[in-house]
């Protein structure tokens, strides 16, 4: 569980790209054996996943893998909503449920900071990503989590806990995970990079403390504030594509 997700496949990426060049890379022939654009994984009652499929998935092309994790009263459903936004040919997108019943009168689940529940969360994230990873070509070294809301907080806790597995955290709209030495991996996240957005009318001090941490610990953040920090405003997923796609490009990487 504290290695990197494993990747066989050597990539050679582009050097000082940023998105807009980054699109030149994007691969264009098409598999007709991959029509579907996503697929529900229900084997599992207690955690279902949701996995987006990028249009025109080519094989001998290492993609970026984002997981994405839901706001308080979302479900792993709505990756398939925010992917197509974000892109729908640039990555893979991954999404689990969490375990807990949300607290609105709204239906959906809400993402615990219990112990043993992350752990078990932690747990379902390394298997499903193994098993995205055996069916198609996903870069280990561009593997993002991100979330809003409530799904961001459970994904910078998840980062902190583990930012070897990551490139990068997406941020939007969350606050301080609640847990014991936030800071005990902060040799692993110094260099890491995390896009920290929230609303105009947020609470300031609430992005600061989070941004103070993070800081702190190493990692590079850039700063977004919107009028509205909903993953499907426009701003906002621009700026998350643009941001994994200068990640992804800025240096070479040859594994």
């Amino acid at each position: 569980m504290n290695t990197r997700f494993s990747h066989n496949t050597a990539q050679v990426g582009g050097e000082g790209l940023d998105a807009s060049a980054a699109t030149d890379l994007i691969p264009t022939s098409y598999s007709a054996a991959l029509r579907r654009r996503f697929d529900i994984d229900v084997d599992s009652i207690e955690s279902p996943a949701a996995t987006y499929v990028p249009e025109y998935y080519e094989s001998n092309y290492a993609y970026p893998l984002l997981i994405w994790l839901h706001d308080e009263g979302g479900t792993e459903r709505d990756l398939l909503r925010i992917m197509p936004e974000i892109s729908n040919r640039n990555y893979f997108g991954l999404s689990l449920r969490g375990p807990l019943d949300a607290r609105t009168d709204q239906d959906g689940y809400r993402w615990s900071h219990l112990i043993d529940d992350v752990i078990a969360v932690e747990n379902e994230l390394h298997e499903q990503v193994g098993r995205l990873r055996r069916m198609y070509n996903i870069h280990s070294e561009r593997v993002f989590i991100g979330g809003c809301g409530d799904g961001a907080t459970a994904a910078i806790r998840i980062a902190l806990r583990h930012p070897e597995w990551f490139a990068g955290v997406a941020c939007i709209g969350g606050g301080m995970p609640t847990m014991d030495k936030p800071l005990a991996n902060y040799r692993q996240m110094q260099g890491k990079r995390i896009l920290l957005a929230s609303e105009q009318t947020a609470e300031p001090s609430h992005t600061r403390e989070l941004g103070t941490l993070l800081h702190t610990a190493g990692m590079t953040i850039c700063s977004r504030m919107y009028e509205s920090a909903k993953p499907t405003h426009h701003e906002v997923v621009r700026d998350i594509d643009r941001w994994m796609m200068q990640e992804c490009y800025r240096t070479v990487t040859v594994e």
